[in-house]
Order: structure tokens, then sequence, then C-alpha cells
């Protein structure tokens, strides 16, 4: 008989799917397209850097635990899921600080680009990923 694979498919593809709507352009408006990293400012490091941080590392951590063995990799899991969604959320409450955060804030819906759903398909997935475990 064929080794059944553990590998949490689901959860991998949501995972994925936020690292690569990190990358993709996340807001556009007009000519100025936004990824995820564009948040990211070592130089005036506040908390707009460490929430995108948040976002990015917590999806690649996510990635990275669907194939090693940890002694608790369905808590790790689920602890880096909530790290990436809670990196946005703090990211979206605290918009109104920044200037870029702010001007994107205004047209939110109108300005989301294709990253943005990317990275929030993501998240349902390996949420859904995460409680189905298939």
């Amino acid at each position: 008989m064929a080794k059944k694979v553990k590998l949490p498919l689901f959860y991998l593809i949501g995972m994925a799917l936020v690292v690569v709507g990190f990358i993709l352009p996340m807001f556009k408006y007009g000519p100025l397209e936004t990824t995820g990293f564009d948040f990211i400012n070592f130089k005036d490091f506040g908390l707009s850097t460490v929430c995108a941080l948040m976002i990015f590392v917590g999806a690649v951590c996510g990635v990275v635990l669907c194939f090693i063995n940890v002694k608790n990799a369905d808590l790790l899991k689920l602890v880096v899921l909530l790290v990436s969604i809670a990196g946005f959320v703090i990211l979206a409450v605290s918009s109104q600080k920044n200037g870029l955060n702010r001007f994107l804030a205004k047209g939110f819906i109108k300005t989301a680009y294709i990253g943005f759903y990317m990275v929030v398909a993501g998240w349902v997935v390996a949420l859904a990923g995460y409680f189905v475990k298939k």
C-alpha cells in the first residue's frame, strides 16, 4: 500500500496565496501600485513595518511548517495564521497615522488590487484547511 501523505494541502495553498499576494501589487491608484513590501521601511521603523512583517513572516512560517515535523505543528500553524491576520487588522486600524496608509484607506475598496484579494482568499482557504485538515 502507498504511504499516506499527511501534507495539509488546503492550509499550504492558502498560506502560499498569502505569500504570493503580498508580493503582487495589493493596491493601485492610478499609476501608483503598492506591494506589501512598500509598507516595510527599516529607516523609519514603525507600526506599519511591524504589521507588514507580521503578515509576510507569518505566512512564510505557515508554509514552512507544512513541510517540517514539529511537536505542536497544528497549534503553531494556527498561531502563525492568526499572527498574519492580526498584522493586517492592526495595519488597517492604524491606517490613519501613515500618509500612504491614509491615502489608500480613503478609497480602500476602489484601490484594492489582485494582491489584496489573493491575501484575503489565502486566509480563508488556510482557515478552512486548518479546520478541515485534509
